[in-house]
């Protein structure tokens, strides 16, 4: 529904199919109207091209009252009589995340009984959201479950474990909206035919404000941060992390059984959202080749089995499935998920390839066929010892079933680290770094000759450091430096920095899996961090984040030098431990690798 030439959208027949085609050929086949009825060669477009449509008619964020109660009834009757003819349409909502004081029981019961009268053929649902993930109605008019997570990678399957309703008759999950990832816009683009700028870079979206919506900013932001970074450079990071977070959320949505659609957030960047599938100029942002492998008919998923832990009681142990160590065992399974009917069977070939290319394991699988069960299985084990690696690396693994399916996955091995050095000391007064196994605990700081990690920021702490002392602070939350909320993946660009410590982790110049388990809740606020420091401070970003929507910063992981000494100062959950994210720091491979780069890097300097 968003046109920037005008305020009425009315596209010629052929943009109309252009758009259909190009949505198809990322493995699409329906697109959401959302909120927004759009002109009836919409629609016959959409029969003649057998695009599926889902209908959201036109409620979000109102205040129900008795003009609204009236007018919906009015406007929802001309609109269904409209439109309900059109095969293409095969789901109607009545309205989005309606919560408590949107739209009550009767109206939306109304409304129902108003949709299922004057169509057929089609699926309906009442509040596309849920109303029980809106504080509204703890009950639904709908013949499917549809939720709208927008969430952290690390949160997706508890997400999904929690609203699952064993208890409730049987019925298809599909999600309204979901699989956010911002990215980056290159302003110097955006120019009109006359070269000047868009009259829409200024609007800063309704209910919003420039503390939510910066766009019209974008460019004084960035030039006052001073990164180095350029923008096409941000743009192209950007959009390679959003394609993991797009792959990594499809994946873990065709491995669960009961789930029958999904719908993408969202088709075409906006003035208040760079998370489109095509960019503000129409072109698609992802090889489309690359997309299909996890969006299409048949796909494959990696997935590995399950543990416990005794912790007080038995909790669960959740594993990594993308960092491995030296001569460690694997076991992974290949999850396969599929839409059509029959399937004879065939071999699976699966690869895994070194760093240089070189093909280093291959084997295949027979896999039986199926019939008339679309439920997602496991189709092969693949199992081998990580091969032994002097220094971390990124490998790939391949996975082919001829004629149906394939799909590709980075992993990371890591060497086996040597001891921790002799002088770390472990300072740790409110207990956050108990489950770290190295080093030697200490009551108090001691000799700049030790090397200290700690979970707390303190006036001895930044004394130690001025003095010439080393410390690698773990802050896990408000308390001590100054910190801010953050997500990692959904409107964040991580900013991987040339800093030694770097240098021996294994990436390509942006966040893919190697950092699931390191994901945080918090960054440090890099603007007024150094007003919480010593006078004449020296801050070296390692990692940042970059807030996609206000172009602000915050620090993930930063070298400070103050007085003589150095600090390492972290918010990375090195002990993971949110959501499914490992536990502990011995358990989080890419964490307690990263946390040894540190140490040996501040023991050499």
């Amino acid at each position: 529904g968003w046109d920037p030439s005008t305020l009425a959208p009315t596209p010629s027949d052929e943009a109309i199919r252009a758009e259909f085609r190009r949505v198809r050929e990322l493995g699409f086949n329906m697109v959401k109207l959302c909120l927004f009825v759009p002109t009836k060669r919409v629609f016959e477009i959409a029969d003649e091209e057998g695009m599926f449509l889902w209908l959201e008619l036109p409620m979000w964020h109102q205040l129900a009252d008795d003009h609204l109660h009236q007018q919906a009834k009015i406007e929802y009757a001309e609109i269904l009589a409209a439109v309900h003819h059109h095969p293409s349409i095969i789901i109607y909502s009545l309205g989005c995340e309606l919560g408590a004081h949107m739209a009550d029981a009767a109206l939306l019961d109304h409304l129902n009984t108003l949709a299922r009268r004057t169509t057929c053929g089609a699926m309906i649902c009442d509040n596309s959201g849920s109303g029980e993930a809106y504080s509204g109605l703890t009950f639904d008019f709908a013949d499917f479950s549809d939720y709208h997570f927008y969430c952290d990678l690390h949160y997706f399957t508890p997400l999904v474990d929690h609203f699952q309703r064993d208890w409730r008759p049987a019925r298809p999950w599909i999600f309204g909206e979901f699989c956010y990832s911002d990215d980056y816009r290159q302003p110097d683009e955006l120019a009109d035919e006359a070269g000047s700028r868009p009259w829409w870079r200024d609007l800063l979206g309704v209910g919003g404000g420039i503390h939510r919506w910066a766009y019209r900013d974008q460019e004084q932001r960035i030039r006052e941060l001073d990164l180095p970074f350029d923008d096409k450079t941000l743009m192209t990071i950007s959009r390679r992390q959003s394609f993991v977070v797009r792959k990594a959320t499809l994946e873990m949505v065709r491995t669960r059984r009961g789930m029958g659609g999904y719908v993408i957030t969202g088709l075409r960047d906006t003035p208040v959202s760079t998370s489109g599938v095509f960019d503000d100029l129409g072109r698609p942002k992802f090889d489309l080749q690359a997309f299909q492998m996890f969006n299409a008919d048949a796909v494959l998923s990696l997935e590995q089995g399950r543990a416990r832990v005794w912790r007080n009681g038995d909790r669960p142990a959740y594993r990594d499935r993308f960092n491995f160590r030296a001569q460690q065992a694997v076991s992974l399974r290949i999850i396969l998920a599929h839409t059509q009917r029959a399937w004879p069977g065939g071999d699976l070939h699966w690869q895994l390839f070194a760093p240089d290319g070189h093909l280093h394991t291959k084997a295949t699988v027979p896999v039986a066929g199926f019939g008339a069960d679309t439920s997602p299985h496991e189709v092969a084990r693949l199992e081998w010892i990580v091969p032994t690696v002097s220094v971390a690396e990124q490998w790939e693994l391949v996975v082919d079933l001829p004629d149906l399916t394939a799909n590709r996955w980075p992993l990371w091995f890591y060497p086996v680290l040597p001891e921790w050095p002799d002088n770390l000391r472990i300072y740790d007064p409110v207990g956050c770094l108990s489950d770290f196994a190295g080093g030697q605990r200490v009551d108090q700081l001691g000799g700049t000759n030790d090397l200290y990690l700690t979970s707390v920021f303190t006036p001895d702490v930044s004394s130690f450091v001025a003095d010439g002392g080393r410390v690698i602070l773990l802050q896990d939350g408000p308390g001590g430096l100054p910190v801010v909320d953050t997500d990692f993946w959904g409107e964040s660009i991580a900013l991987l920095y040339d800093h030694p410590i770097l240098d021996s982790f294994p990436h390509r110049g942006f966040a893919d899996m190697q950092f699931y388990h390191l994901a945080p809740e918090y960054g440090f606020d890099t603007a007024s961090l150094t007003n919480h420091l010593p006078e004449g401070v020296v801050a070296l970003p390692v990692i940042q984040r970059l807030n996609a929507r206000v172009f602000t910063l915050a620090d993930y992981l930063i070298e400070l030098q103050f007085g003589s000494g150095r600090m390492l100062a972290s918010t990375l959950h090195l002990r993971g431990e949110a959501g499914d994210q490992v536990s502990t720091i011995e358990n989080n491979i890419a964490g307690n690798f990263l946390l040894y780069q540190a140490a040996q890097y501040l023991t050499s300097r």
